[in-house]
């Protein structure tokens, strides 16, 4: 029989994961600061599976039988207790958003210094990162120290940039994060103007509350004079600098006038020349009009950039107010709104200017 071979225990193990749910012999309780739920387990078992319940239970660190939690949730705690008498977390995690359990059971594990249970939560998010989820998984990352998953979400954002900045329109995240990913080189972009763009829809929709580091990734010195002159963000004096900079970059001459240094001297561009204006630009852009509190700042913008003509801008209104008629409550609005309204927009031949 190989050594690795546990099948031969099965009944063994068995009768162990039933120890979970038979409170015979339990010699701990665990309390939750703001709960009234009560969770219980064998010391013996908890100590062998983790230096630091050993340490609670023995020498000179000796616990009572009752231990209060208050920085882990009971629902947490009771699938830690689960992993540790081996029975299966994944089947027992029937929450609507189990990215955050995970997370959370990661931490549990991080904390209690027990491996197995660890990796199980860490396969999961890195097999589980999708662009409603992103910028959540690069903040647990770092938190915890994760380079094989802060990787994931890098290159997840890389390879479907437009799908992460729809979805982040109505998520919030930090100026920290944010800005580790509108750092990277080789996202799939039509315009560097759509990165700071969806800065601007981001913090206006108060998802961002910051942005100072955010505006520092974005690449000004690439755009066309007129985008920089629509960056709401920028100062006056900032964009004086960077059109300087452009048309002397332009004339192969040094500006006269220095970039700011809160912002990039990046000139290399990032425009994936084979990229266009695709369908998930348009579907980024037809969103973001329909979730940002105020559209009108965004109009004049959104007609210029996709070329439609500027005597349809009433019927352009029309769409974009027929759809933000579908926002929910909380701001959200469905992809199907969002699906309807672009095919209105874009497959209206006679809205464009030719």
């Amino acid at each position: 029989m190989a050594a690795s071979d546990l099948s031969v225990y099965g009944n063994t193990i068995n009768c162990y994961k039933m120890l979970f749910c038979n409170e015979n012999r339990k010699d701990v309780t665990f309390k939750f600061k703001g709960s009234k739920t009560k969770l219980t387990a064998h010391k013996l078992i908890l100590e062998t599976v983790s230096p630091v319940f050993q340490s609670m239970f023995s020498g000179n660190f000796v616990e009572d039988s009752e231990v209060t939690i208050d920085d882990i949730s009971p629902e947490v705690f009771k699938l830690l207790l689960s992993g540790i008498y081996l029975k299966d977390i994944h089947s027992q995690i029937l929450n609507d958003n189990p990215i955050t359990l995970y997370a959370d059971l990661y931490y549990a594990a991080e904390k209690y210094d027990i491996e197995d249970i660890r990796l199980i939560c860490k396969k999961y998010l890195i097999e589980n990162c999708h662009n409603g989820n992103t910028t959540f998984l690069l903040s647990k990352a770092k938190i915890f120290n994760l380079p094989d998953l802060e990787a994931t979400c890098k290159t997840y954002f890389e390879k479907n940039t437009y799908s992460v900045l729809q979805t982040q329109l109505g998520l919030h995240t930090t100026d920290e994060i944010f800005s580790e990913l509108l750092s990277l080189e080789n996202v799939i972009i039509a315009r560097e103007y759509d990165l700071y763009i969806a800065i601007e829809a981001i913090y206006d929709n108060r998802c961002l509350t910051k942005y100072s580091k955010c505006l520092s990734m974005i690449r000004f010195l690439t755009m066309e004079i007129s985008e920089v002159l629509a960056c709401r963000l920028l100062s006056d004096k900032d964009k004086v600098a960077v059109i300087t900079n452009i048309e002397a970059k332009n004339r192969n001459e040094i500006s006269e006038i220095p970039m700011p240094s809160h912002l990039s001297h990046q000139t290399q561009t990032r425009v994936n020349r084979y990229h266009h204006q695709s369908q998930s630009q348009a579907y980024f852009w037809t969103k973001l009009m329909l979730v940002v509190p105020d559209y009108q700042k965004y109009l004049n913008r959104f007609i210029k950039i996709w070329k439609f003509s500027i005597h349809k801008k009433s019927e352009i209104e029309f769409y974009i107010n027929e759809g933000r008629n579908d926002l929910k409550v909380d701001g959200s609005i469905t992809q199907n709104t969002v699906i309807l309204t672009q095919e209105k927009l874009f497959k209206s031949p006679y809205l464009f200017y030719y």
